[in-house]
């Protein structure tokens, strides 16, 4: 049996809290890839400049939309939206 998926199960169970919608697991995916370029199997668009803005190109491009939510879409959508701002609203 995998650890972590009993661990995650526990957590569910137990104490109502689920560990998947805490820490974003896409986002994490996301990011390793942005970061390991050379060997992610995901590939960045290369003409963009920096993470954000290979995000918002990625789900421009993409046949399905990377975020599906209504306020997600907005913000990726919004022409001065900075790192920062997504940061305060993840984390606080």
């Amino acid at each position: 049996d995998p650890k972590i998926g009993q661990f995650r199960a526990h957590w569910r169970s137990d104490y109502h809290f689920n560990l998947n919608k805490v820490t974003h697991p896409f986002l994490f995916r996301m990011i390793a890839a942005y970061l390991d370029q050379g060997i992610s199997i995901w590939s960045f668009p290369v003409e963009a400049k920096g993470f954000l803005d290979s995000v918002r190109r990625l789900h421009k491009e993409s046949l399905s939309p990377i975020v599906r939510s209504k306020r997600a879409q907005s913000l990726l959508e919004k022409d001065q939206l900075e790192l920062t701002e997504l940061l305060e609203i993840l984390v606080g």
